[in-house]
């Protein structure tokens, strides 16, 4: 019998604007919740930051391979 890991309720209030927001980014992403896109955007967050970490660079290319944009992860 597999074990599940505990589970946590985390109720939050949000503004109606960041909830249409969500709803916007699950439609786009075809996520199957709400839920399920937080967690994605966990993983990203946690992704960005451990490579900020390393001293590695976030960089947004274009098509051509140009980079467009550089993402800096702001931490203390």
């Amino acid at each position: 019998m597999i074990k599940s890991k505990p589970v946590k309720i985390l109720k939050i209030k949000i503004s109606d604007y960041a909830l249409l927001e969500l709803e916007q980014l699950q439609l786009k992403t075809e996520t199957q919740s709400i839920v399920e896109l937080i967690k994605n955007c966990l993983s990203l967050l946690k992704f960005l930051v451990e490579e900020s970490e390393k001293g590695n660079q976030i960089l947004i290319r274009d098509t051509y391979g140009r980079t467009v944009k550089e993402i800096i992860i702001l931490r203390k």
